[in-house]
């Protein structure tokens, strides 16, 4: 009856959706305008071939990962093992809640990933690069352990926060095959499977190509004790215990872990920026020279 119901239509849906990204756009362009008049556009046909030679590549590996990420909720509808078109609704919306409690790993890995190639290309130039990826490969993984745990043994809290109701062939066949039998379950290993075996075959082609001393006992050891802290915790969980203790359960699981890489990671984490100064003055002469 206000002022926005003289211009709210019921009717118009979810176009309000793209009338709000069409004028985010517009304002951004608007706000923008001075940045974008202040230079004089000039084409440069060998830069744009190597950036084309560069990103080509990428526009499929973009295809491929927009496939693994949206393919499993059709295949899911169309093949869960159910006996209507709302149950398999249902089995999608479960899917789909328990999706976006990854979000917070999820946003985080992206702001990596674009903070990451600038950074690559710049130690590139300097010396022993590879010790340098080596060590942001250690962090990356003790950071997503984190994240992991932070999401998995808080689930009663996260649960607040969501809505009630040849890599392509990988996820394509396994949901296929799995899903009449498993349901989102069968979607959610799909996906662990394929960006597995991605992992597992960047590592051995980038390995021969370009090596990097990743300290992988360490980083194996690190997502074995996340496993194990989640296990735990979820076996304590089947006992039917109220979720205040849970949540403190939980909360000594996750510190558990903070105290442990604390100890391990110790000198690595004195020479951080700003953390460095909670784990004791560096001393230079006990640095080691091995690799990370």
């Amino acid at each position: 009856d206000g002022f926005i119901g003289v211009w709210y239509d019921k009717s118009f849906g979810v176009g309000y959706i793209l009338l709000a990204n069409l004028l985010q756009a517009f304002f951004s362009l608007l706000f923008l305008s001075k940045e974008f008049f202040s230079f004089r556009l000039q084409f440069n046909a060998k830069l744009w071939k190597e950036i084309i030679v560069y990103s080509a590549p990428l526009i499929l590996a973009g295809f491929a990962g927009m496939i693994n990420e949206t393919f499993d909720r059709i295949m899911l509808n169309k093949l869960a093992p159910v006996a209507n078109v709302n149950e398999a609704k249902v089995e999608v919306a479960i899917y789909s809640a328990c999706y976006k409690l990854s979000m917070l790993i999820t946003l985080s890995v992206q702001a990596f990933r674009m903070a990451a190639e600038p950074f690559f290309f710049s130690a590139a130039q300097g010396q022993q690069p590879q010790r340098i990826y080596a060590r942001v490969m250690k962090f990356f993984v003790i950071t997503v352990c984190f994240m992991f745990l932070a999401v998995v043994l808080f689930l009663d809290v996260w649960k607040y926060f969501i809505s009630n109701p040849v890599y392509w062939a990988i996820t394509l066949g396994i949901n296929a095959i799995f899903i009449p039998y498993f349901g989102y379950y069968a979607c959610a290993w799909a996906t662990f499977f394929c960006y597995g075996s991605m992992m597992v075959v960047s590592y051995i082609w980038g390995q021969k190509s370009y090596r990097v001393p990743y300290a992988w006992k360490k980083l194996v050891a690190y997502i074995v004790i996340c496993v194990l802290l989640y296990g735990i915790h979820s076996v304590f969980g089947l006992i039917g215990l109220n979720a205040w203790f849970n949540g403190a359960f939980g909360a000594l699981l996750f510190f558990i872990f903070a105290w442990f890489i604390g100890l391990v990671e110790r000198k690595e984490l004195q020479r951080l920026p700003y953390v460095g100064k909670y784990f004791g003055p560096l001393n230079v002469n006990s640095q080691s020279t091995k690799p990370v």
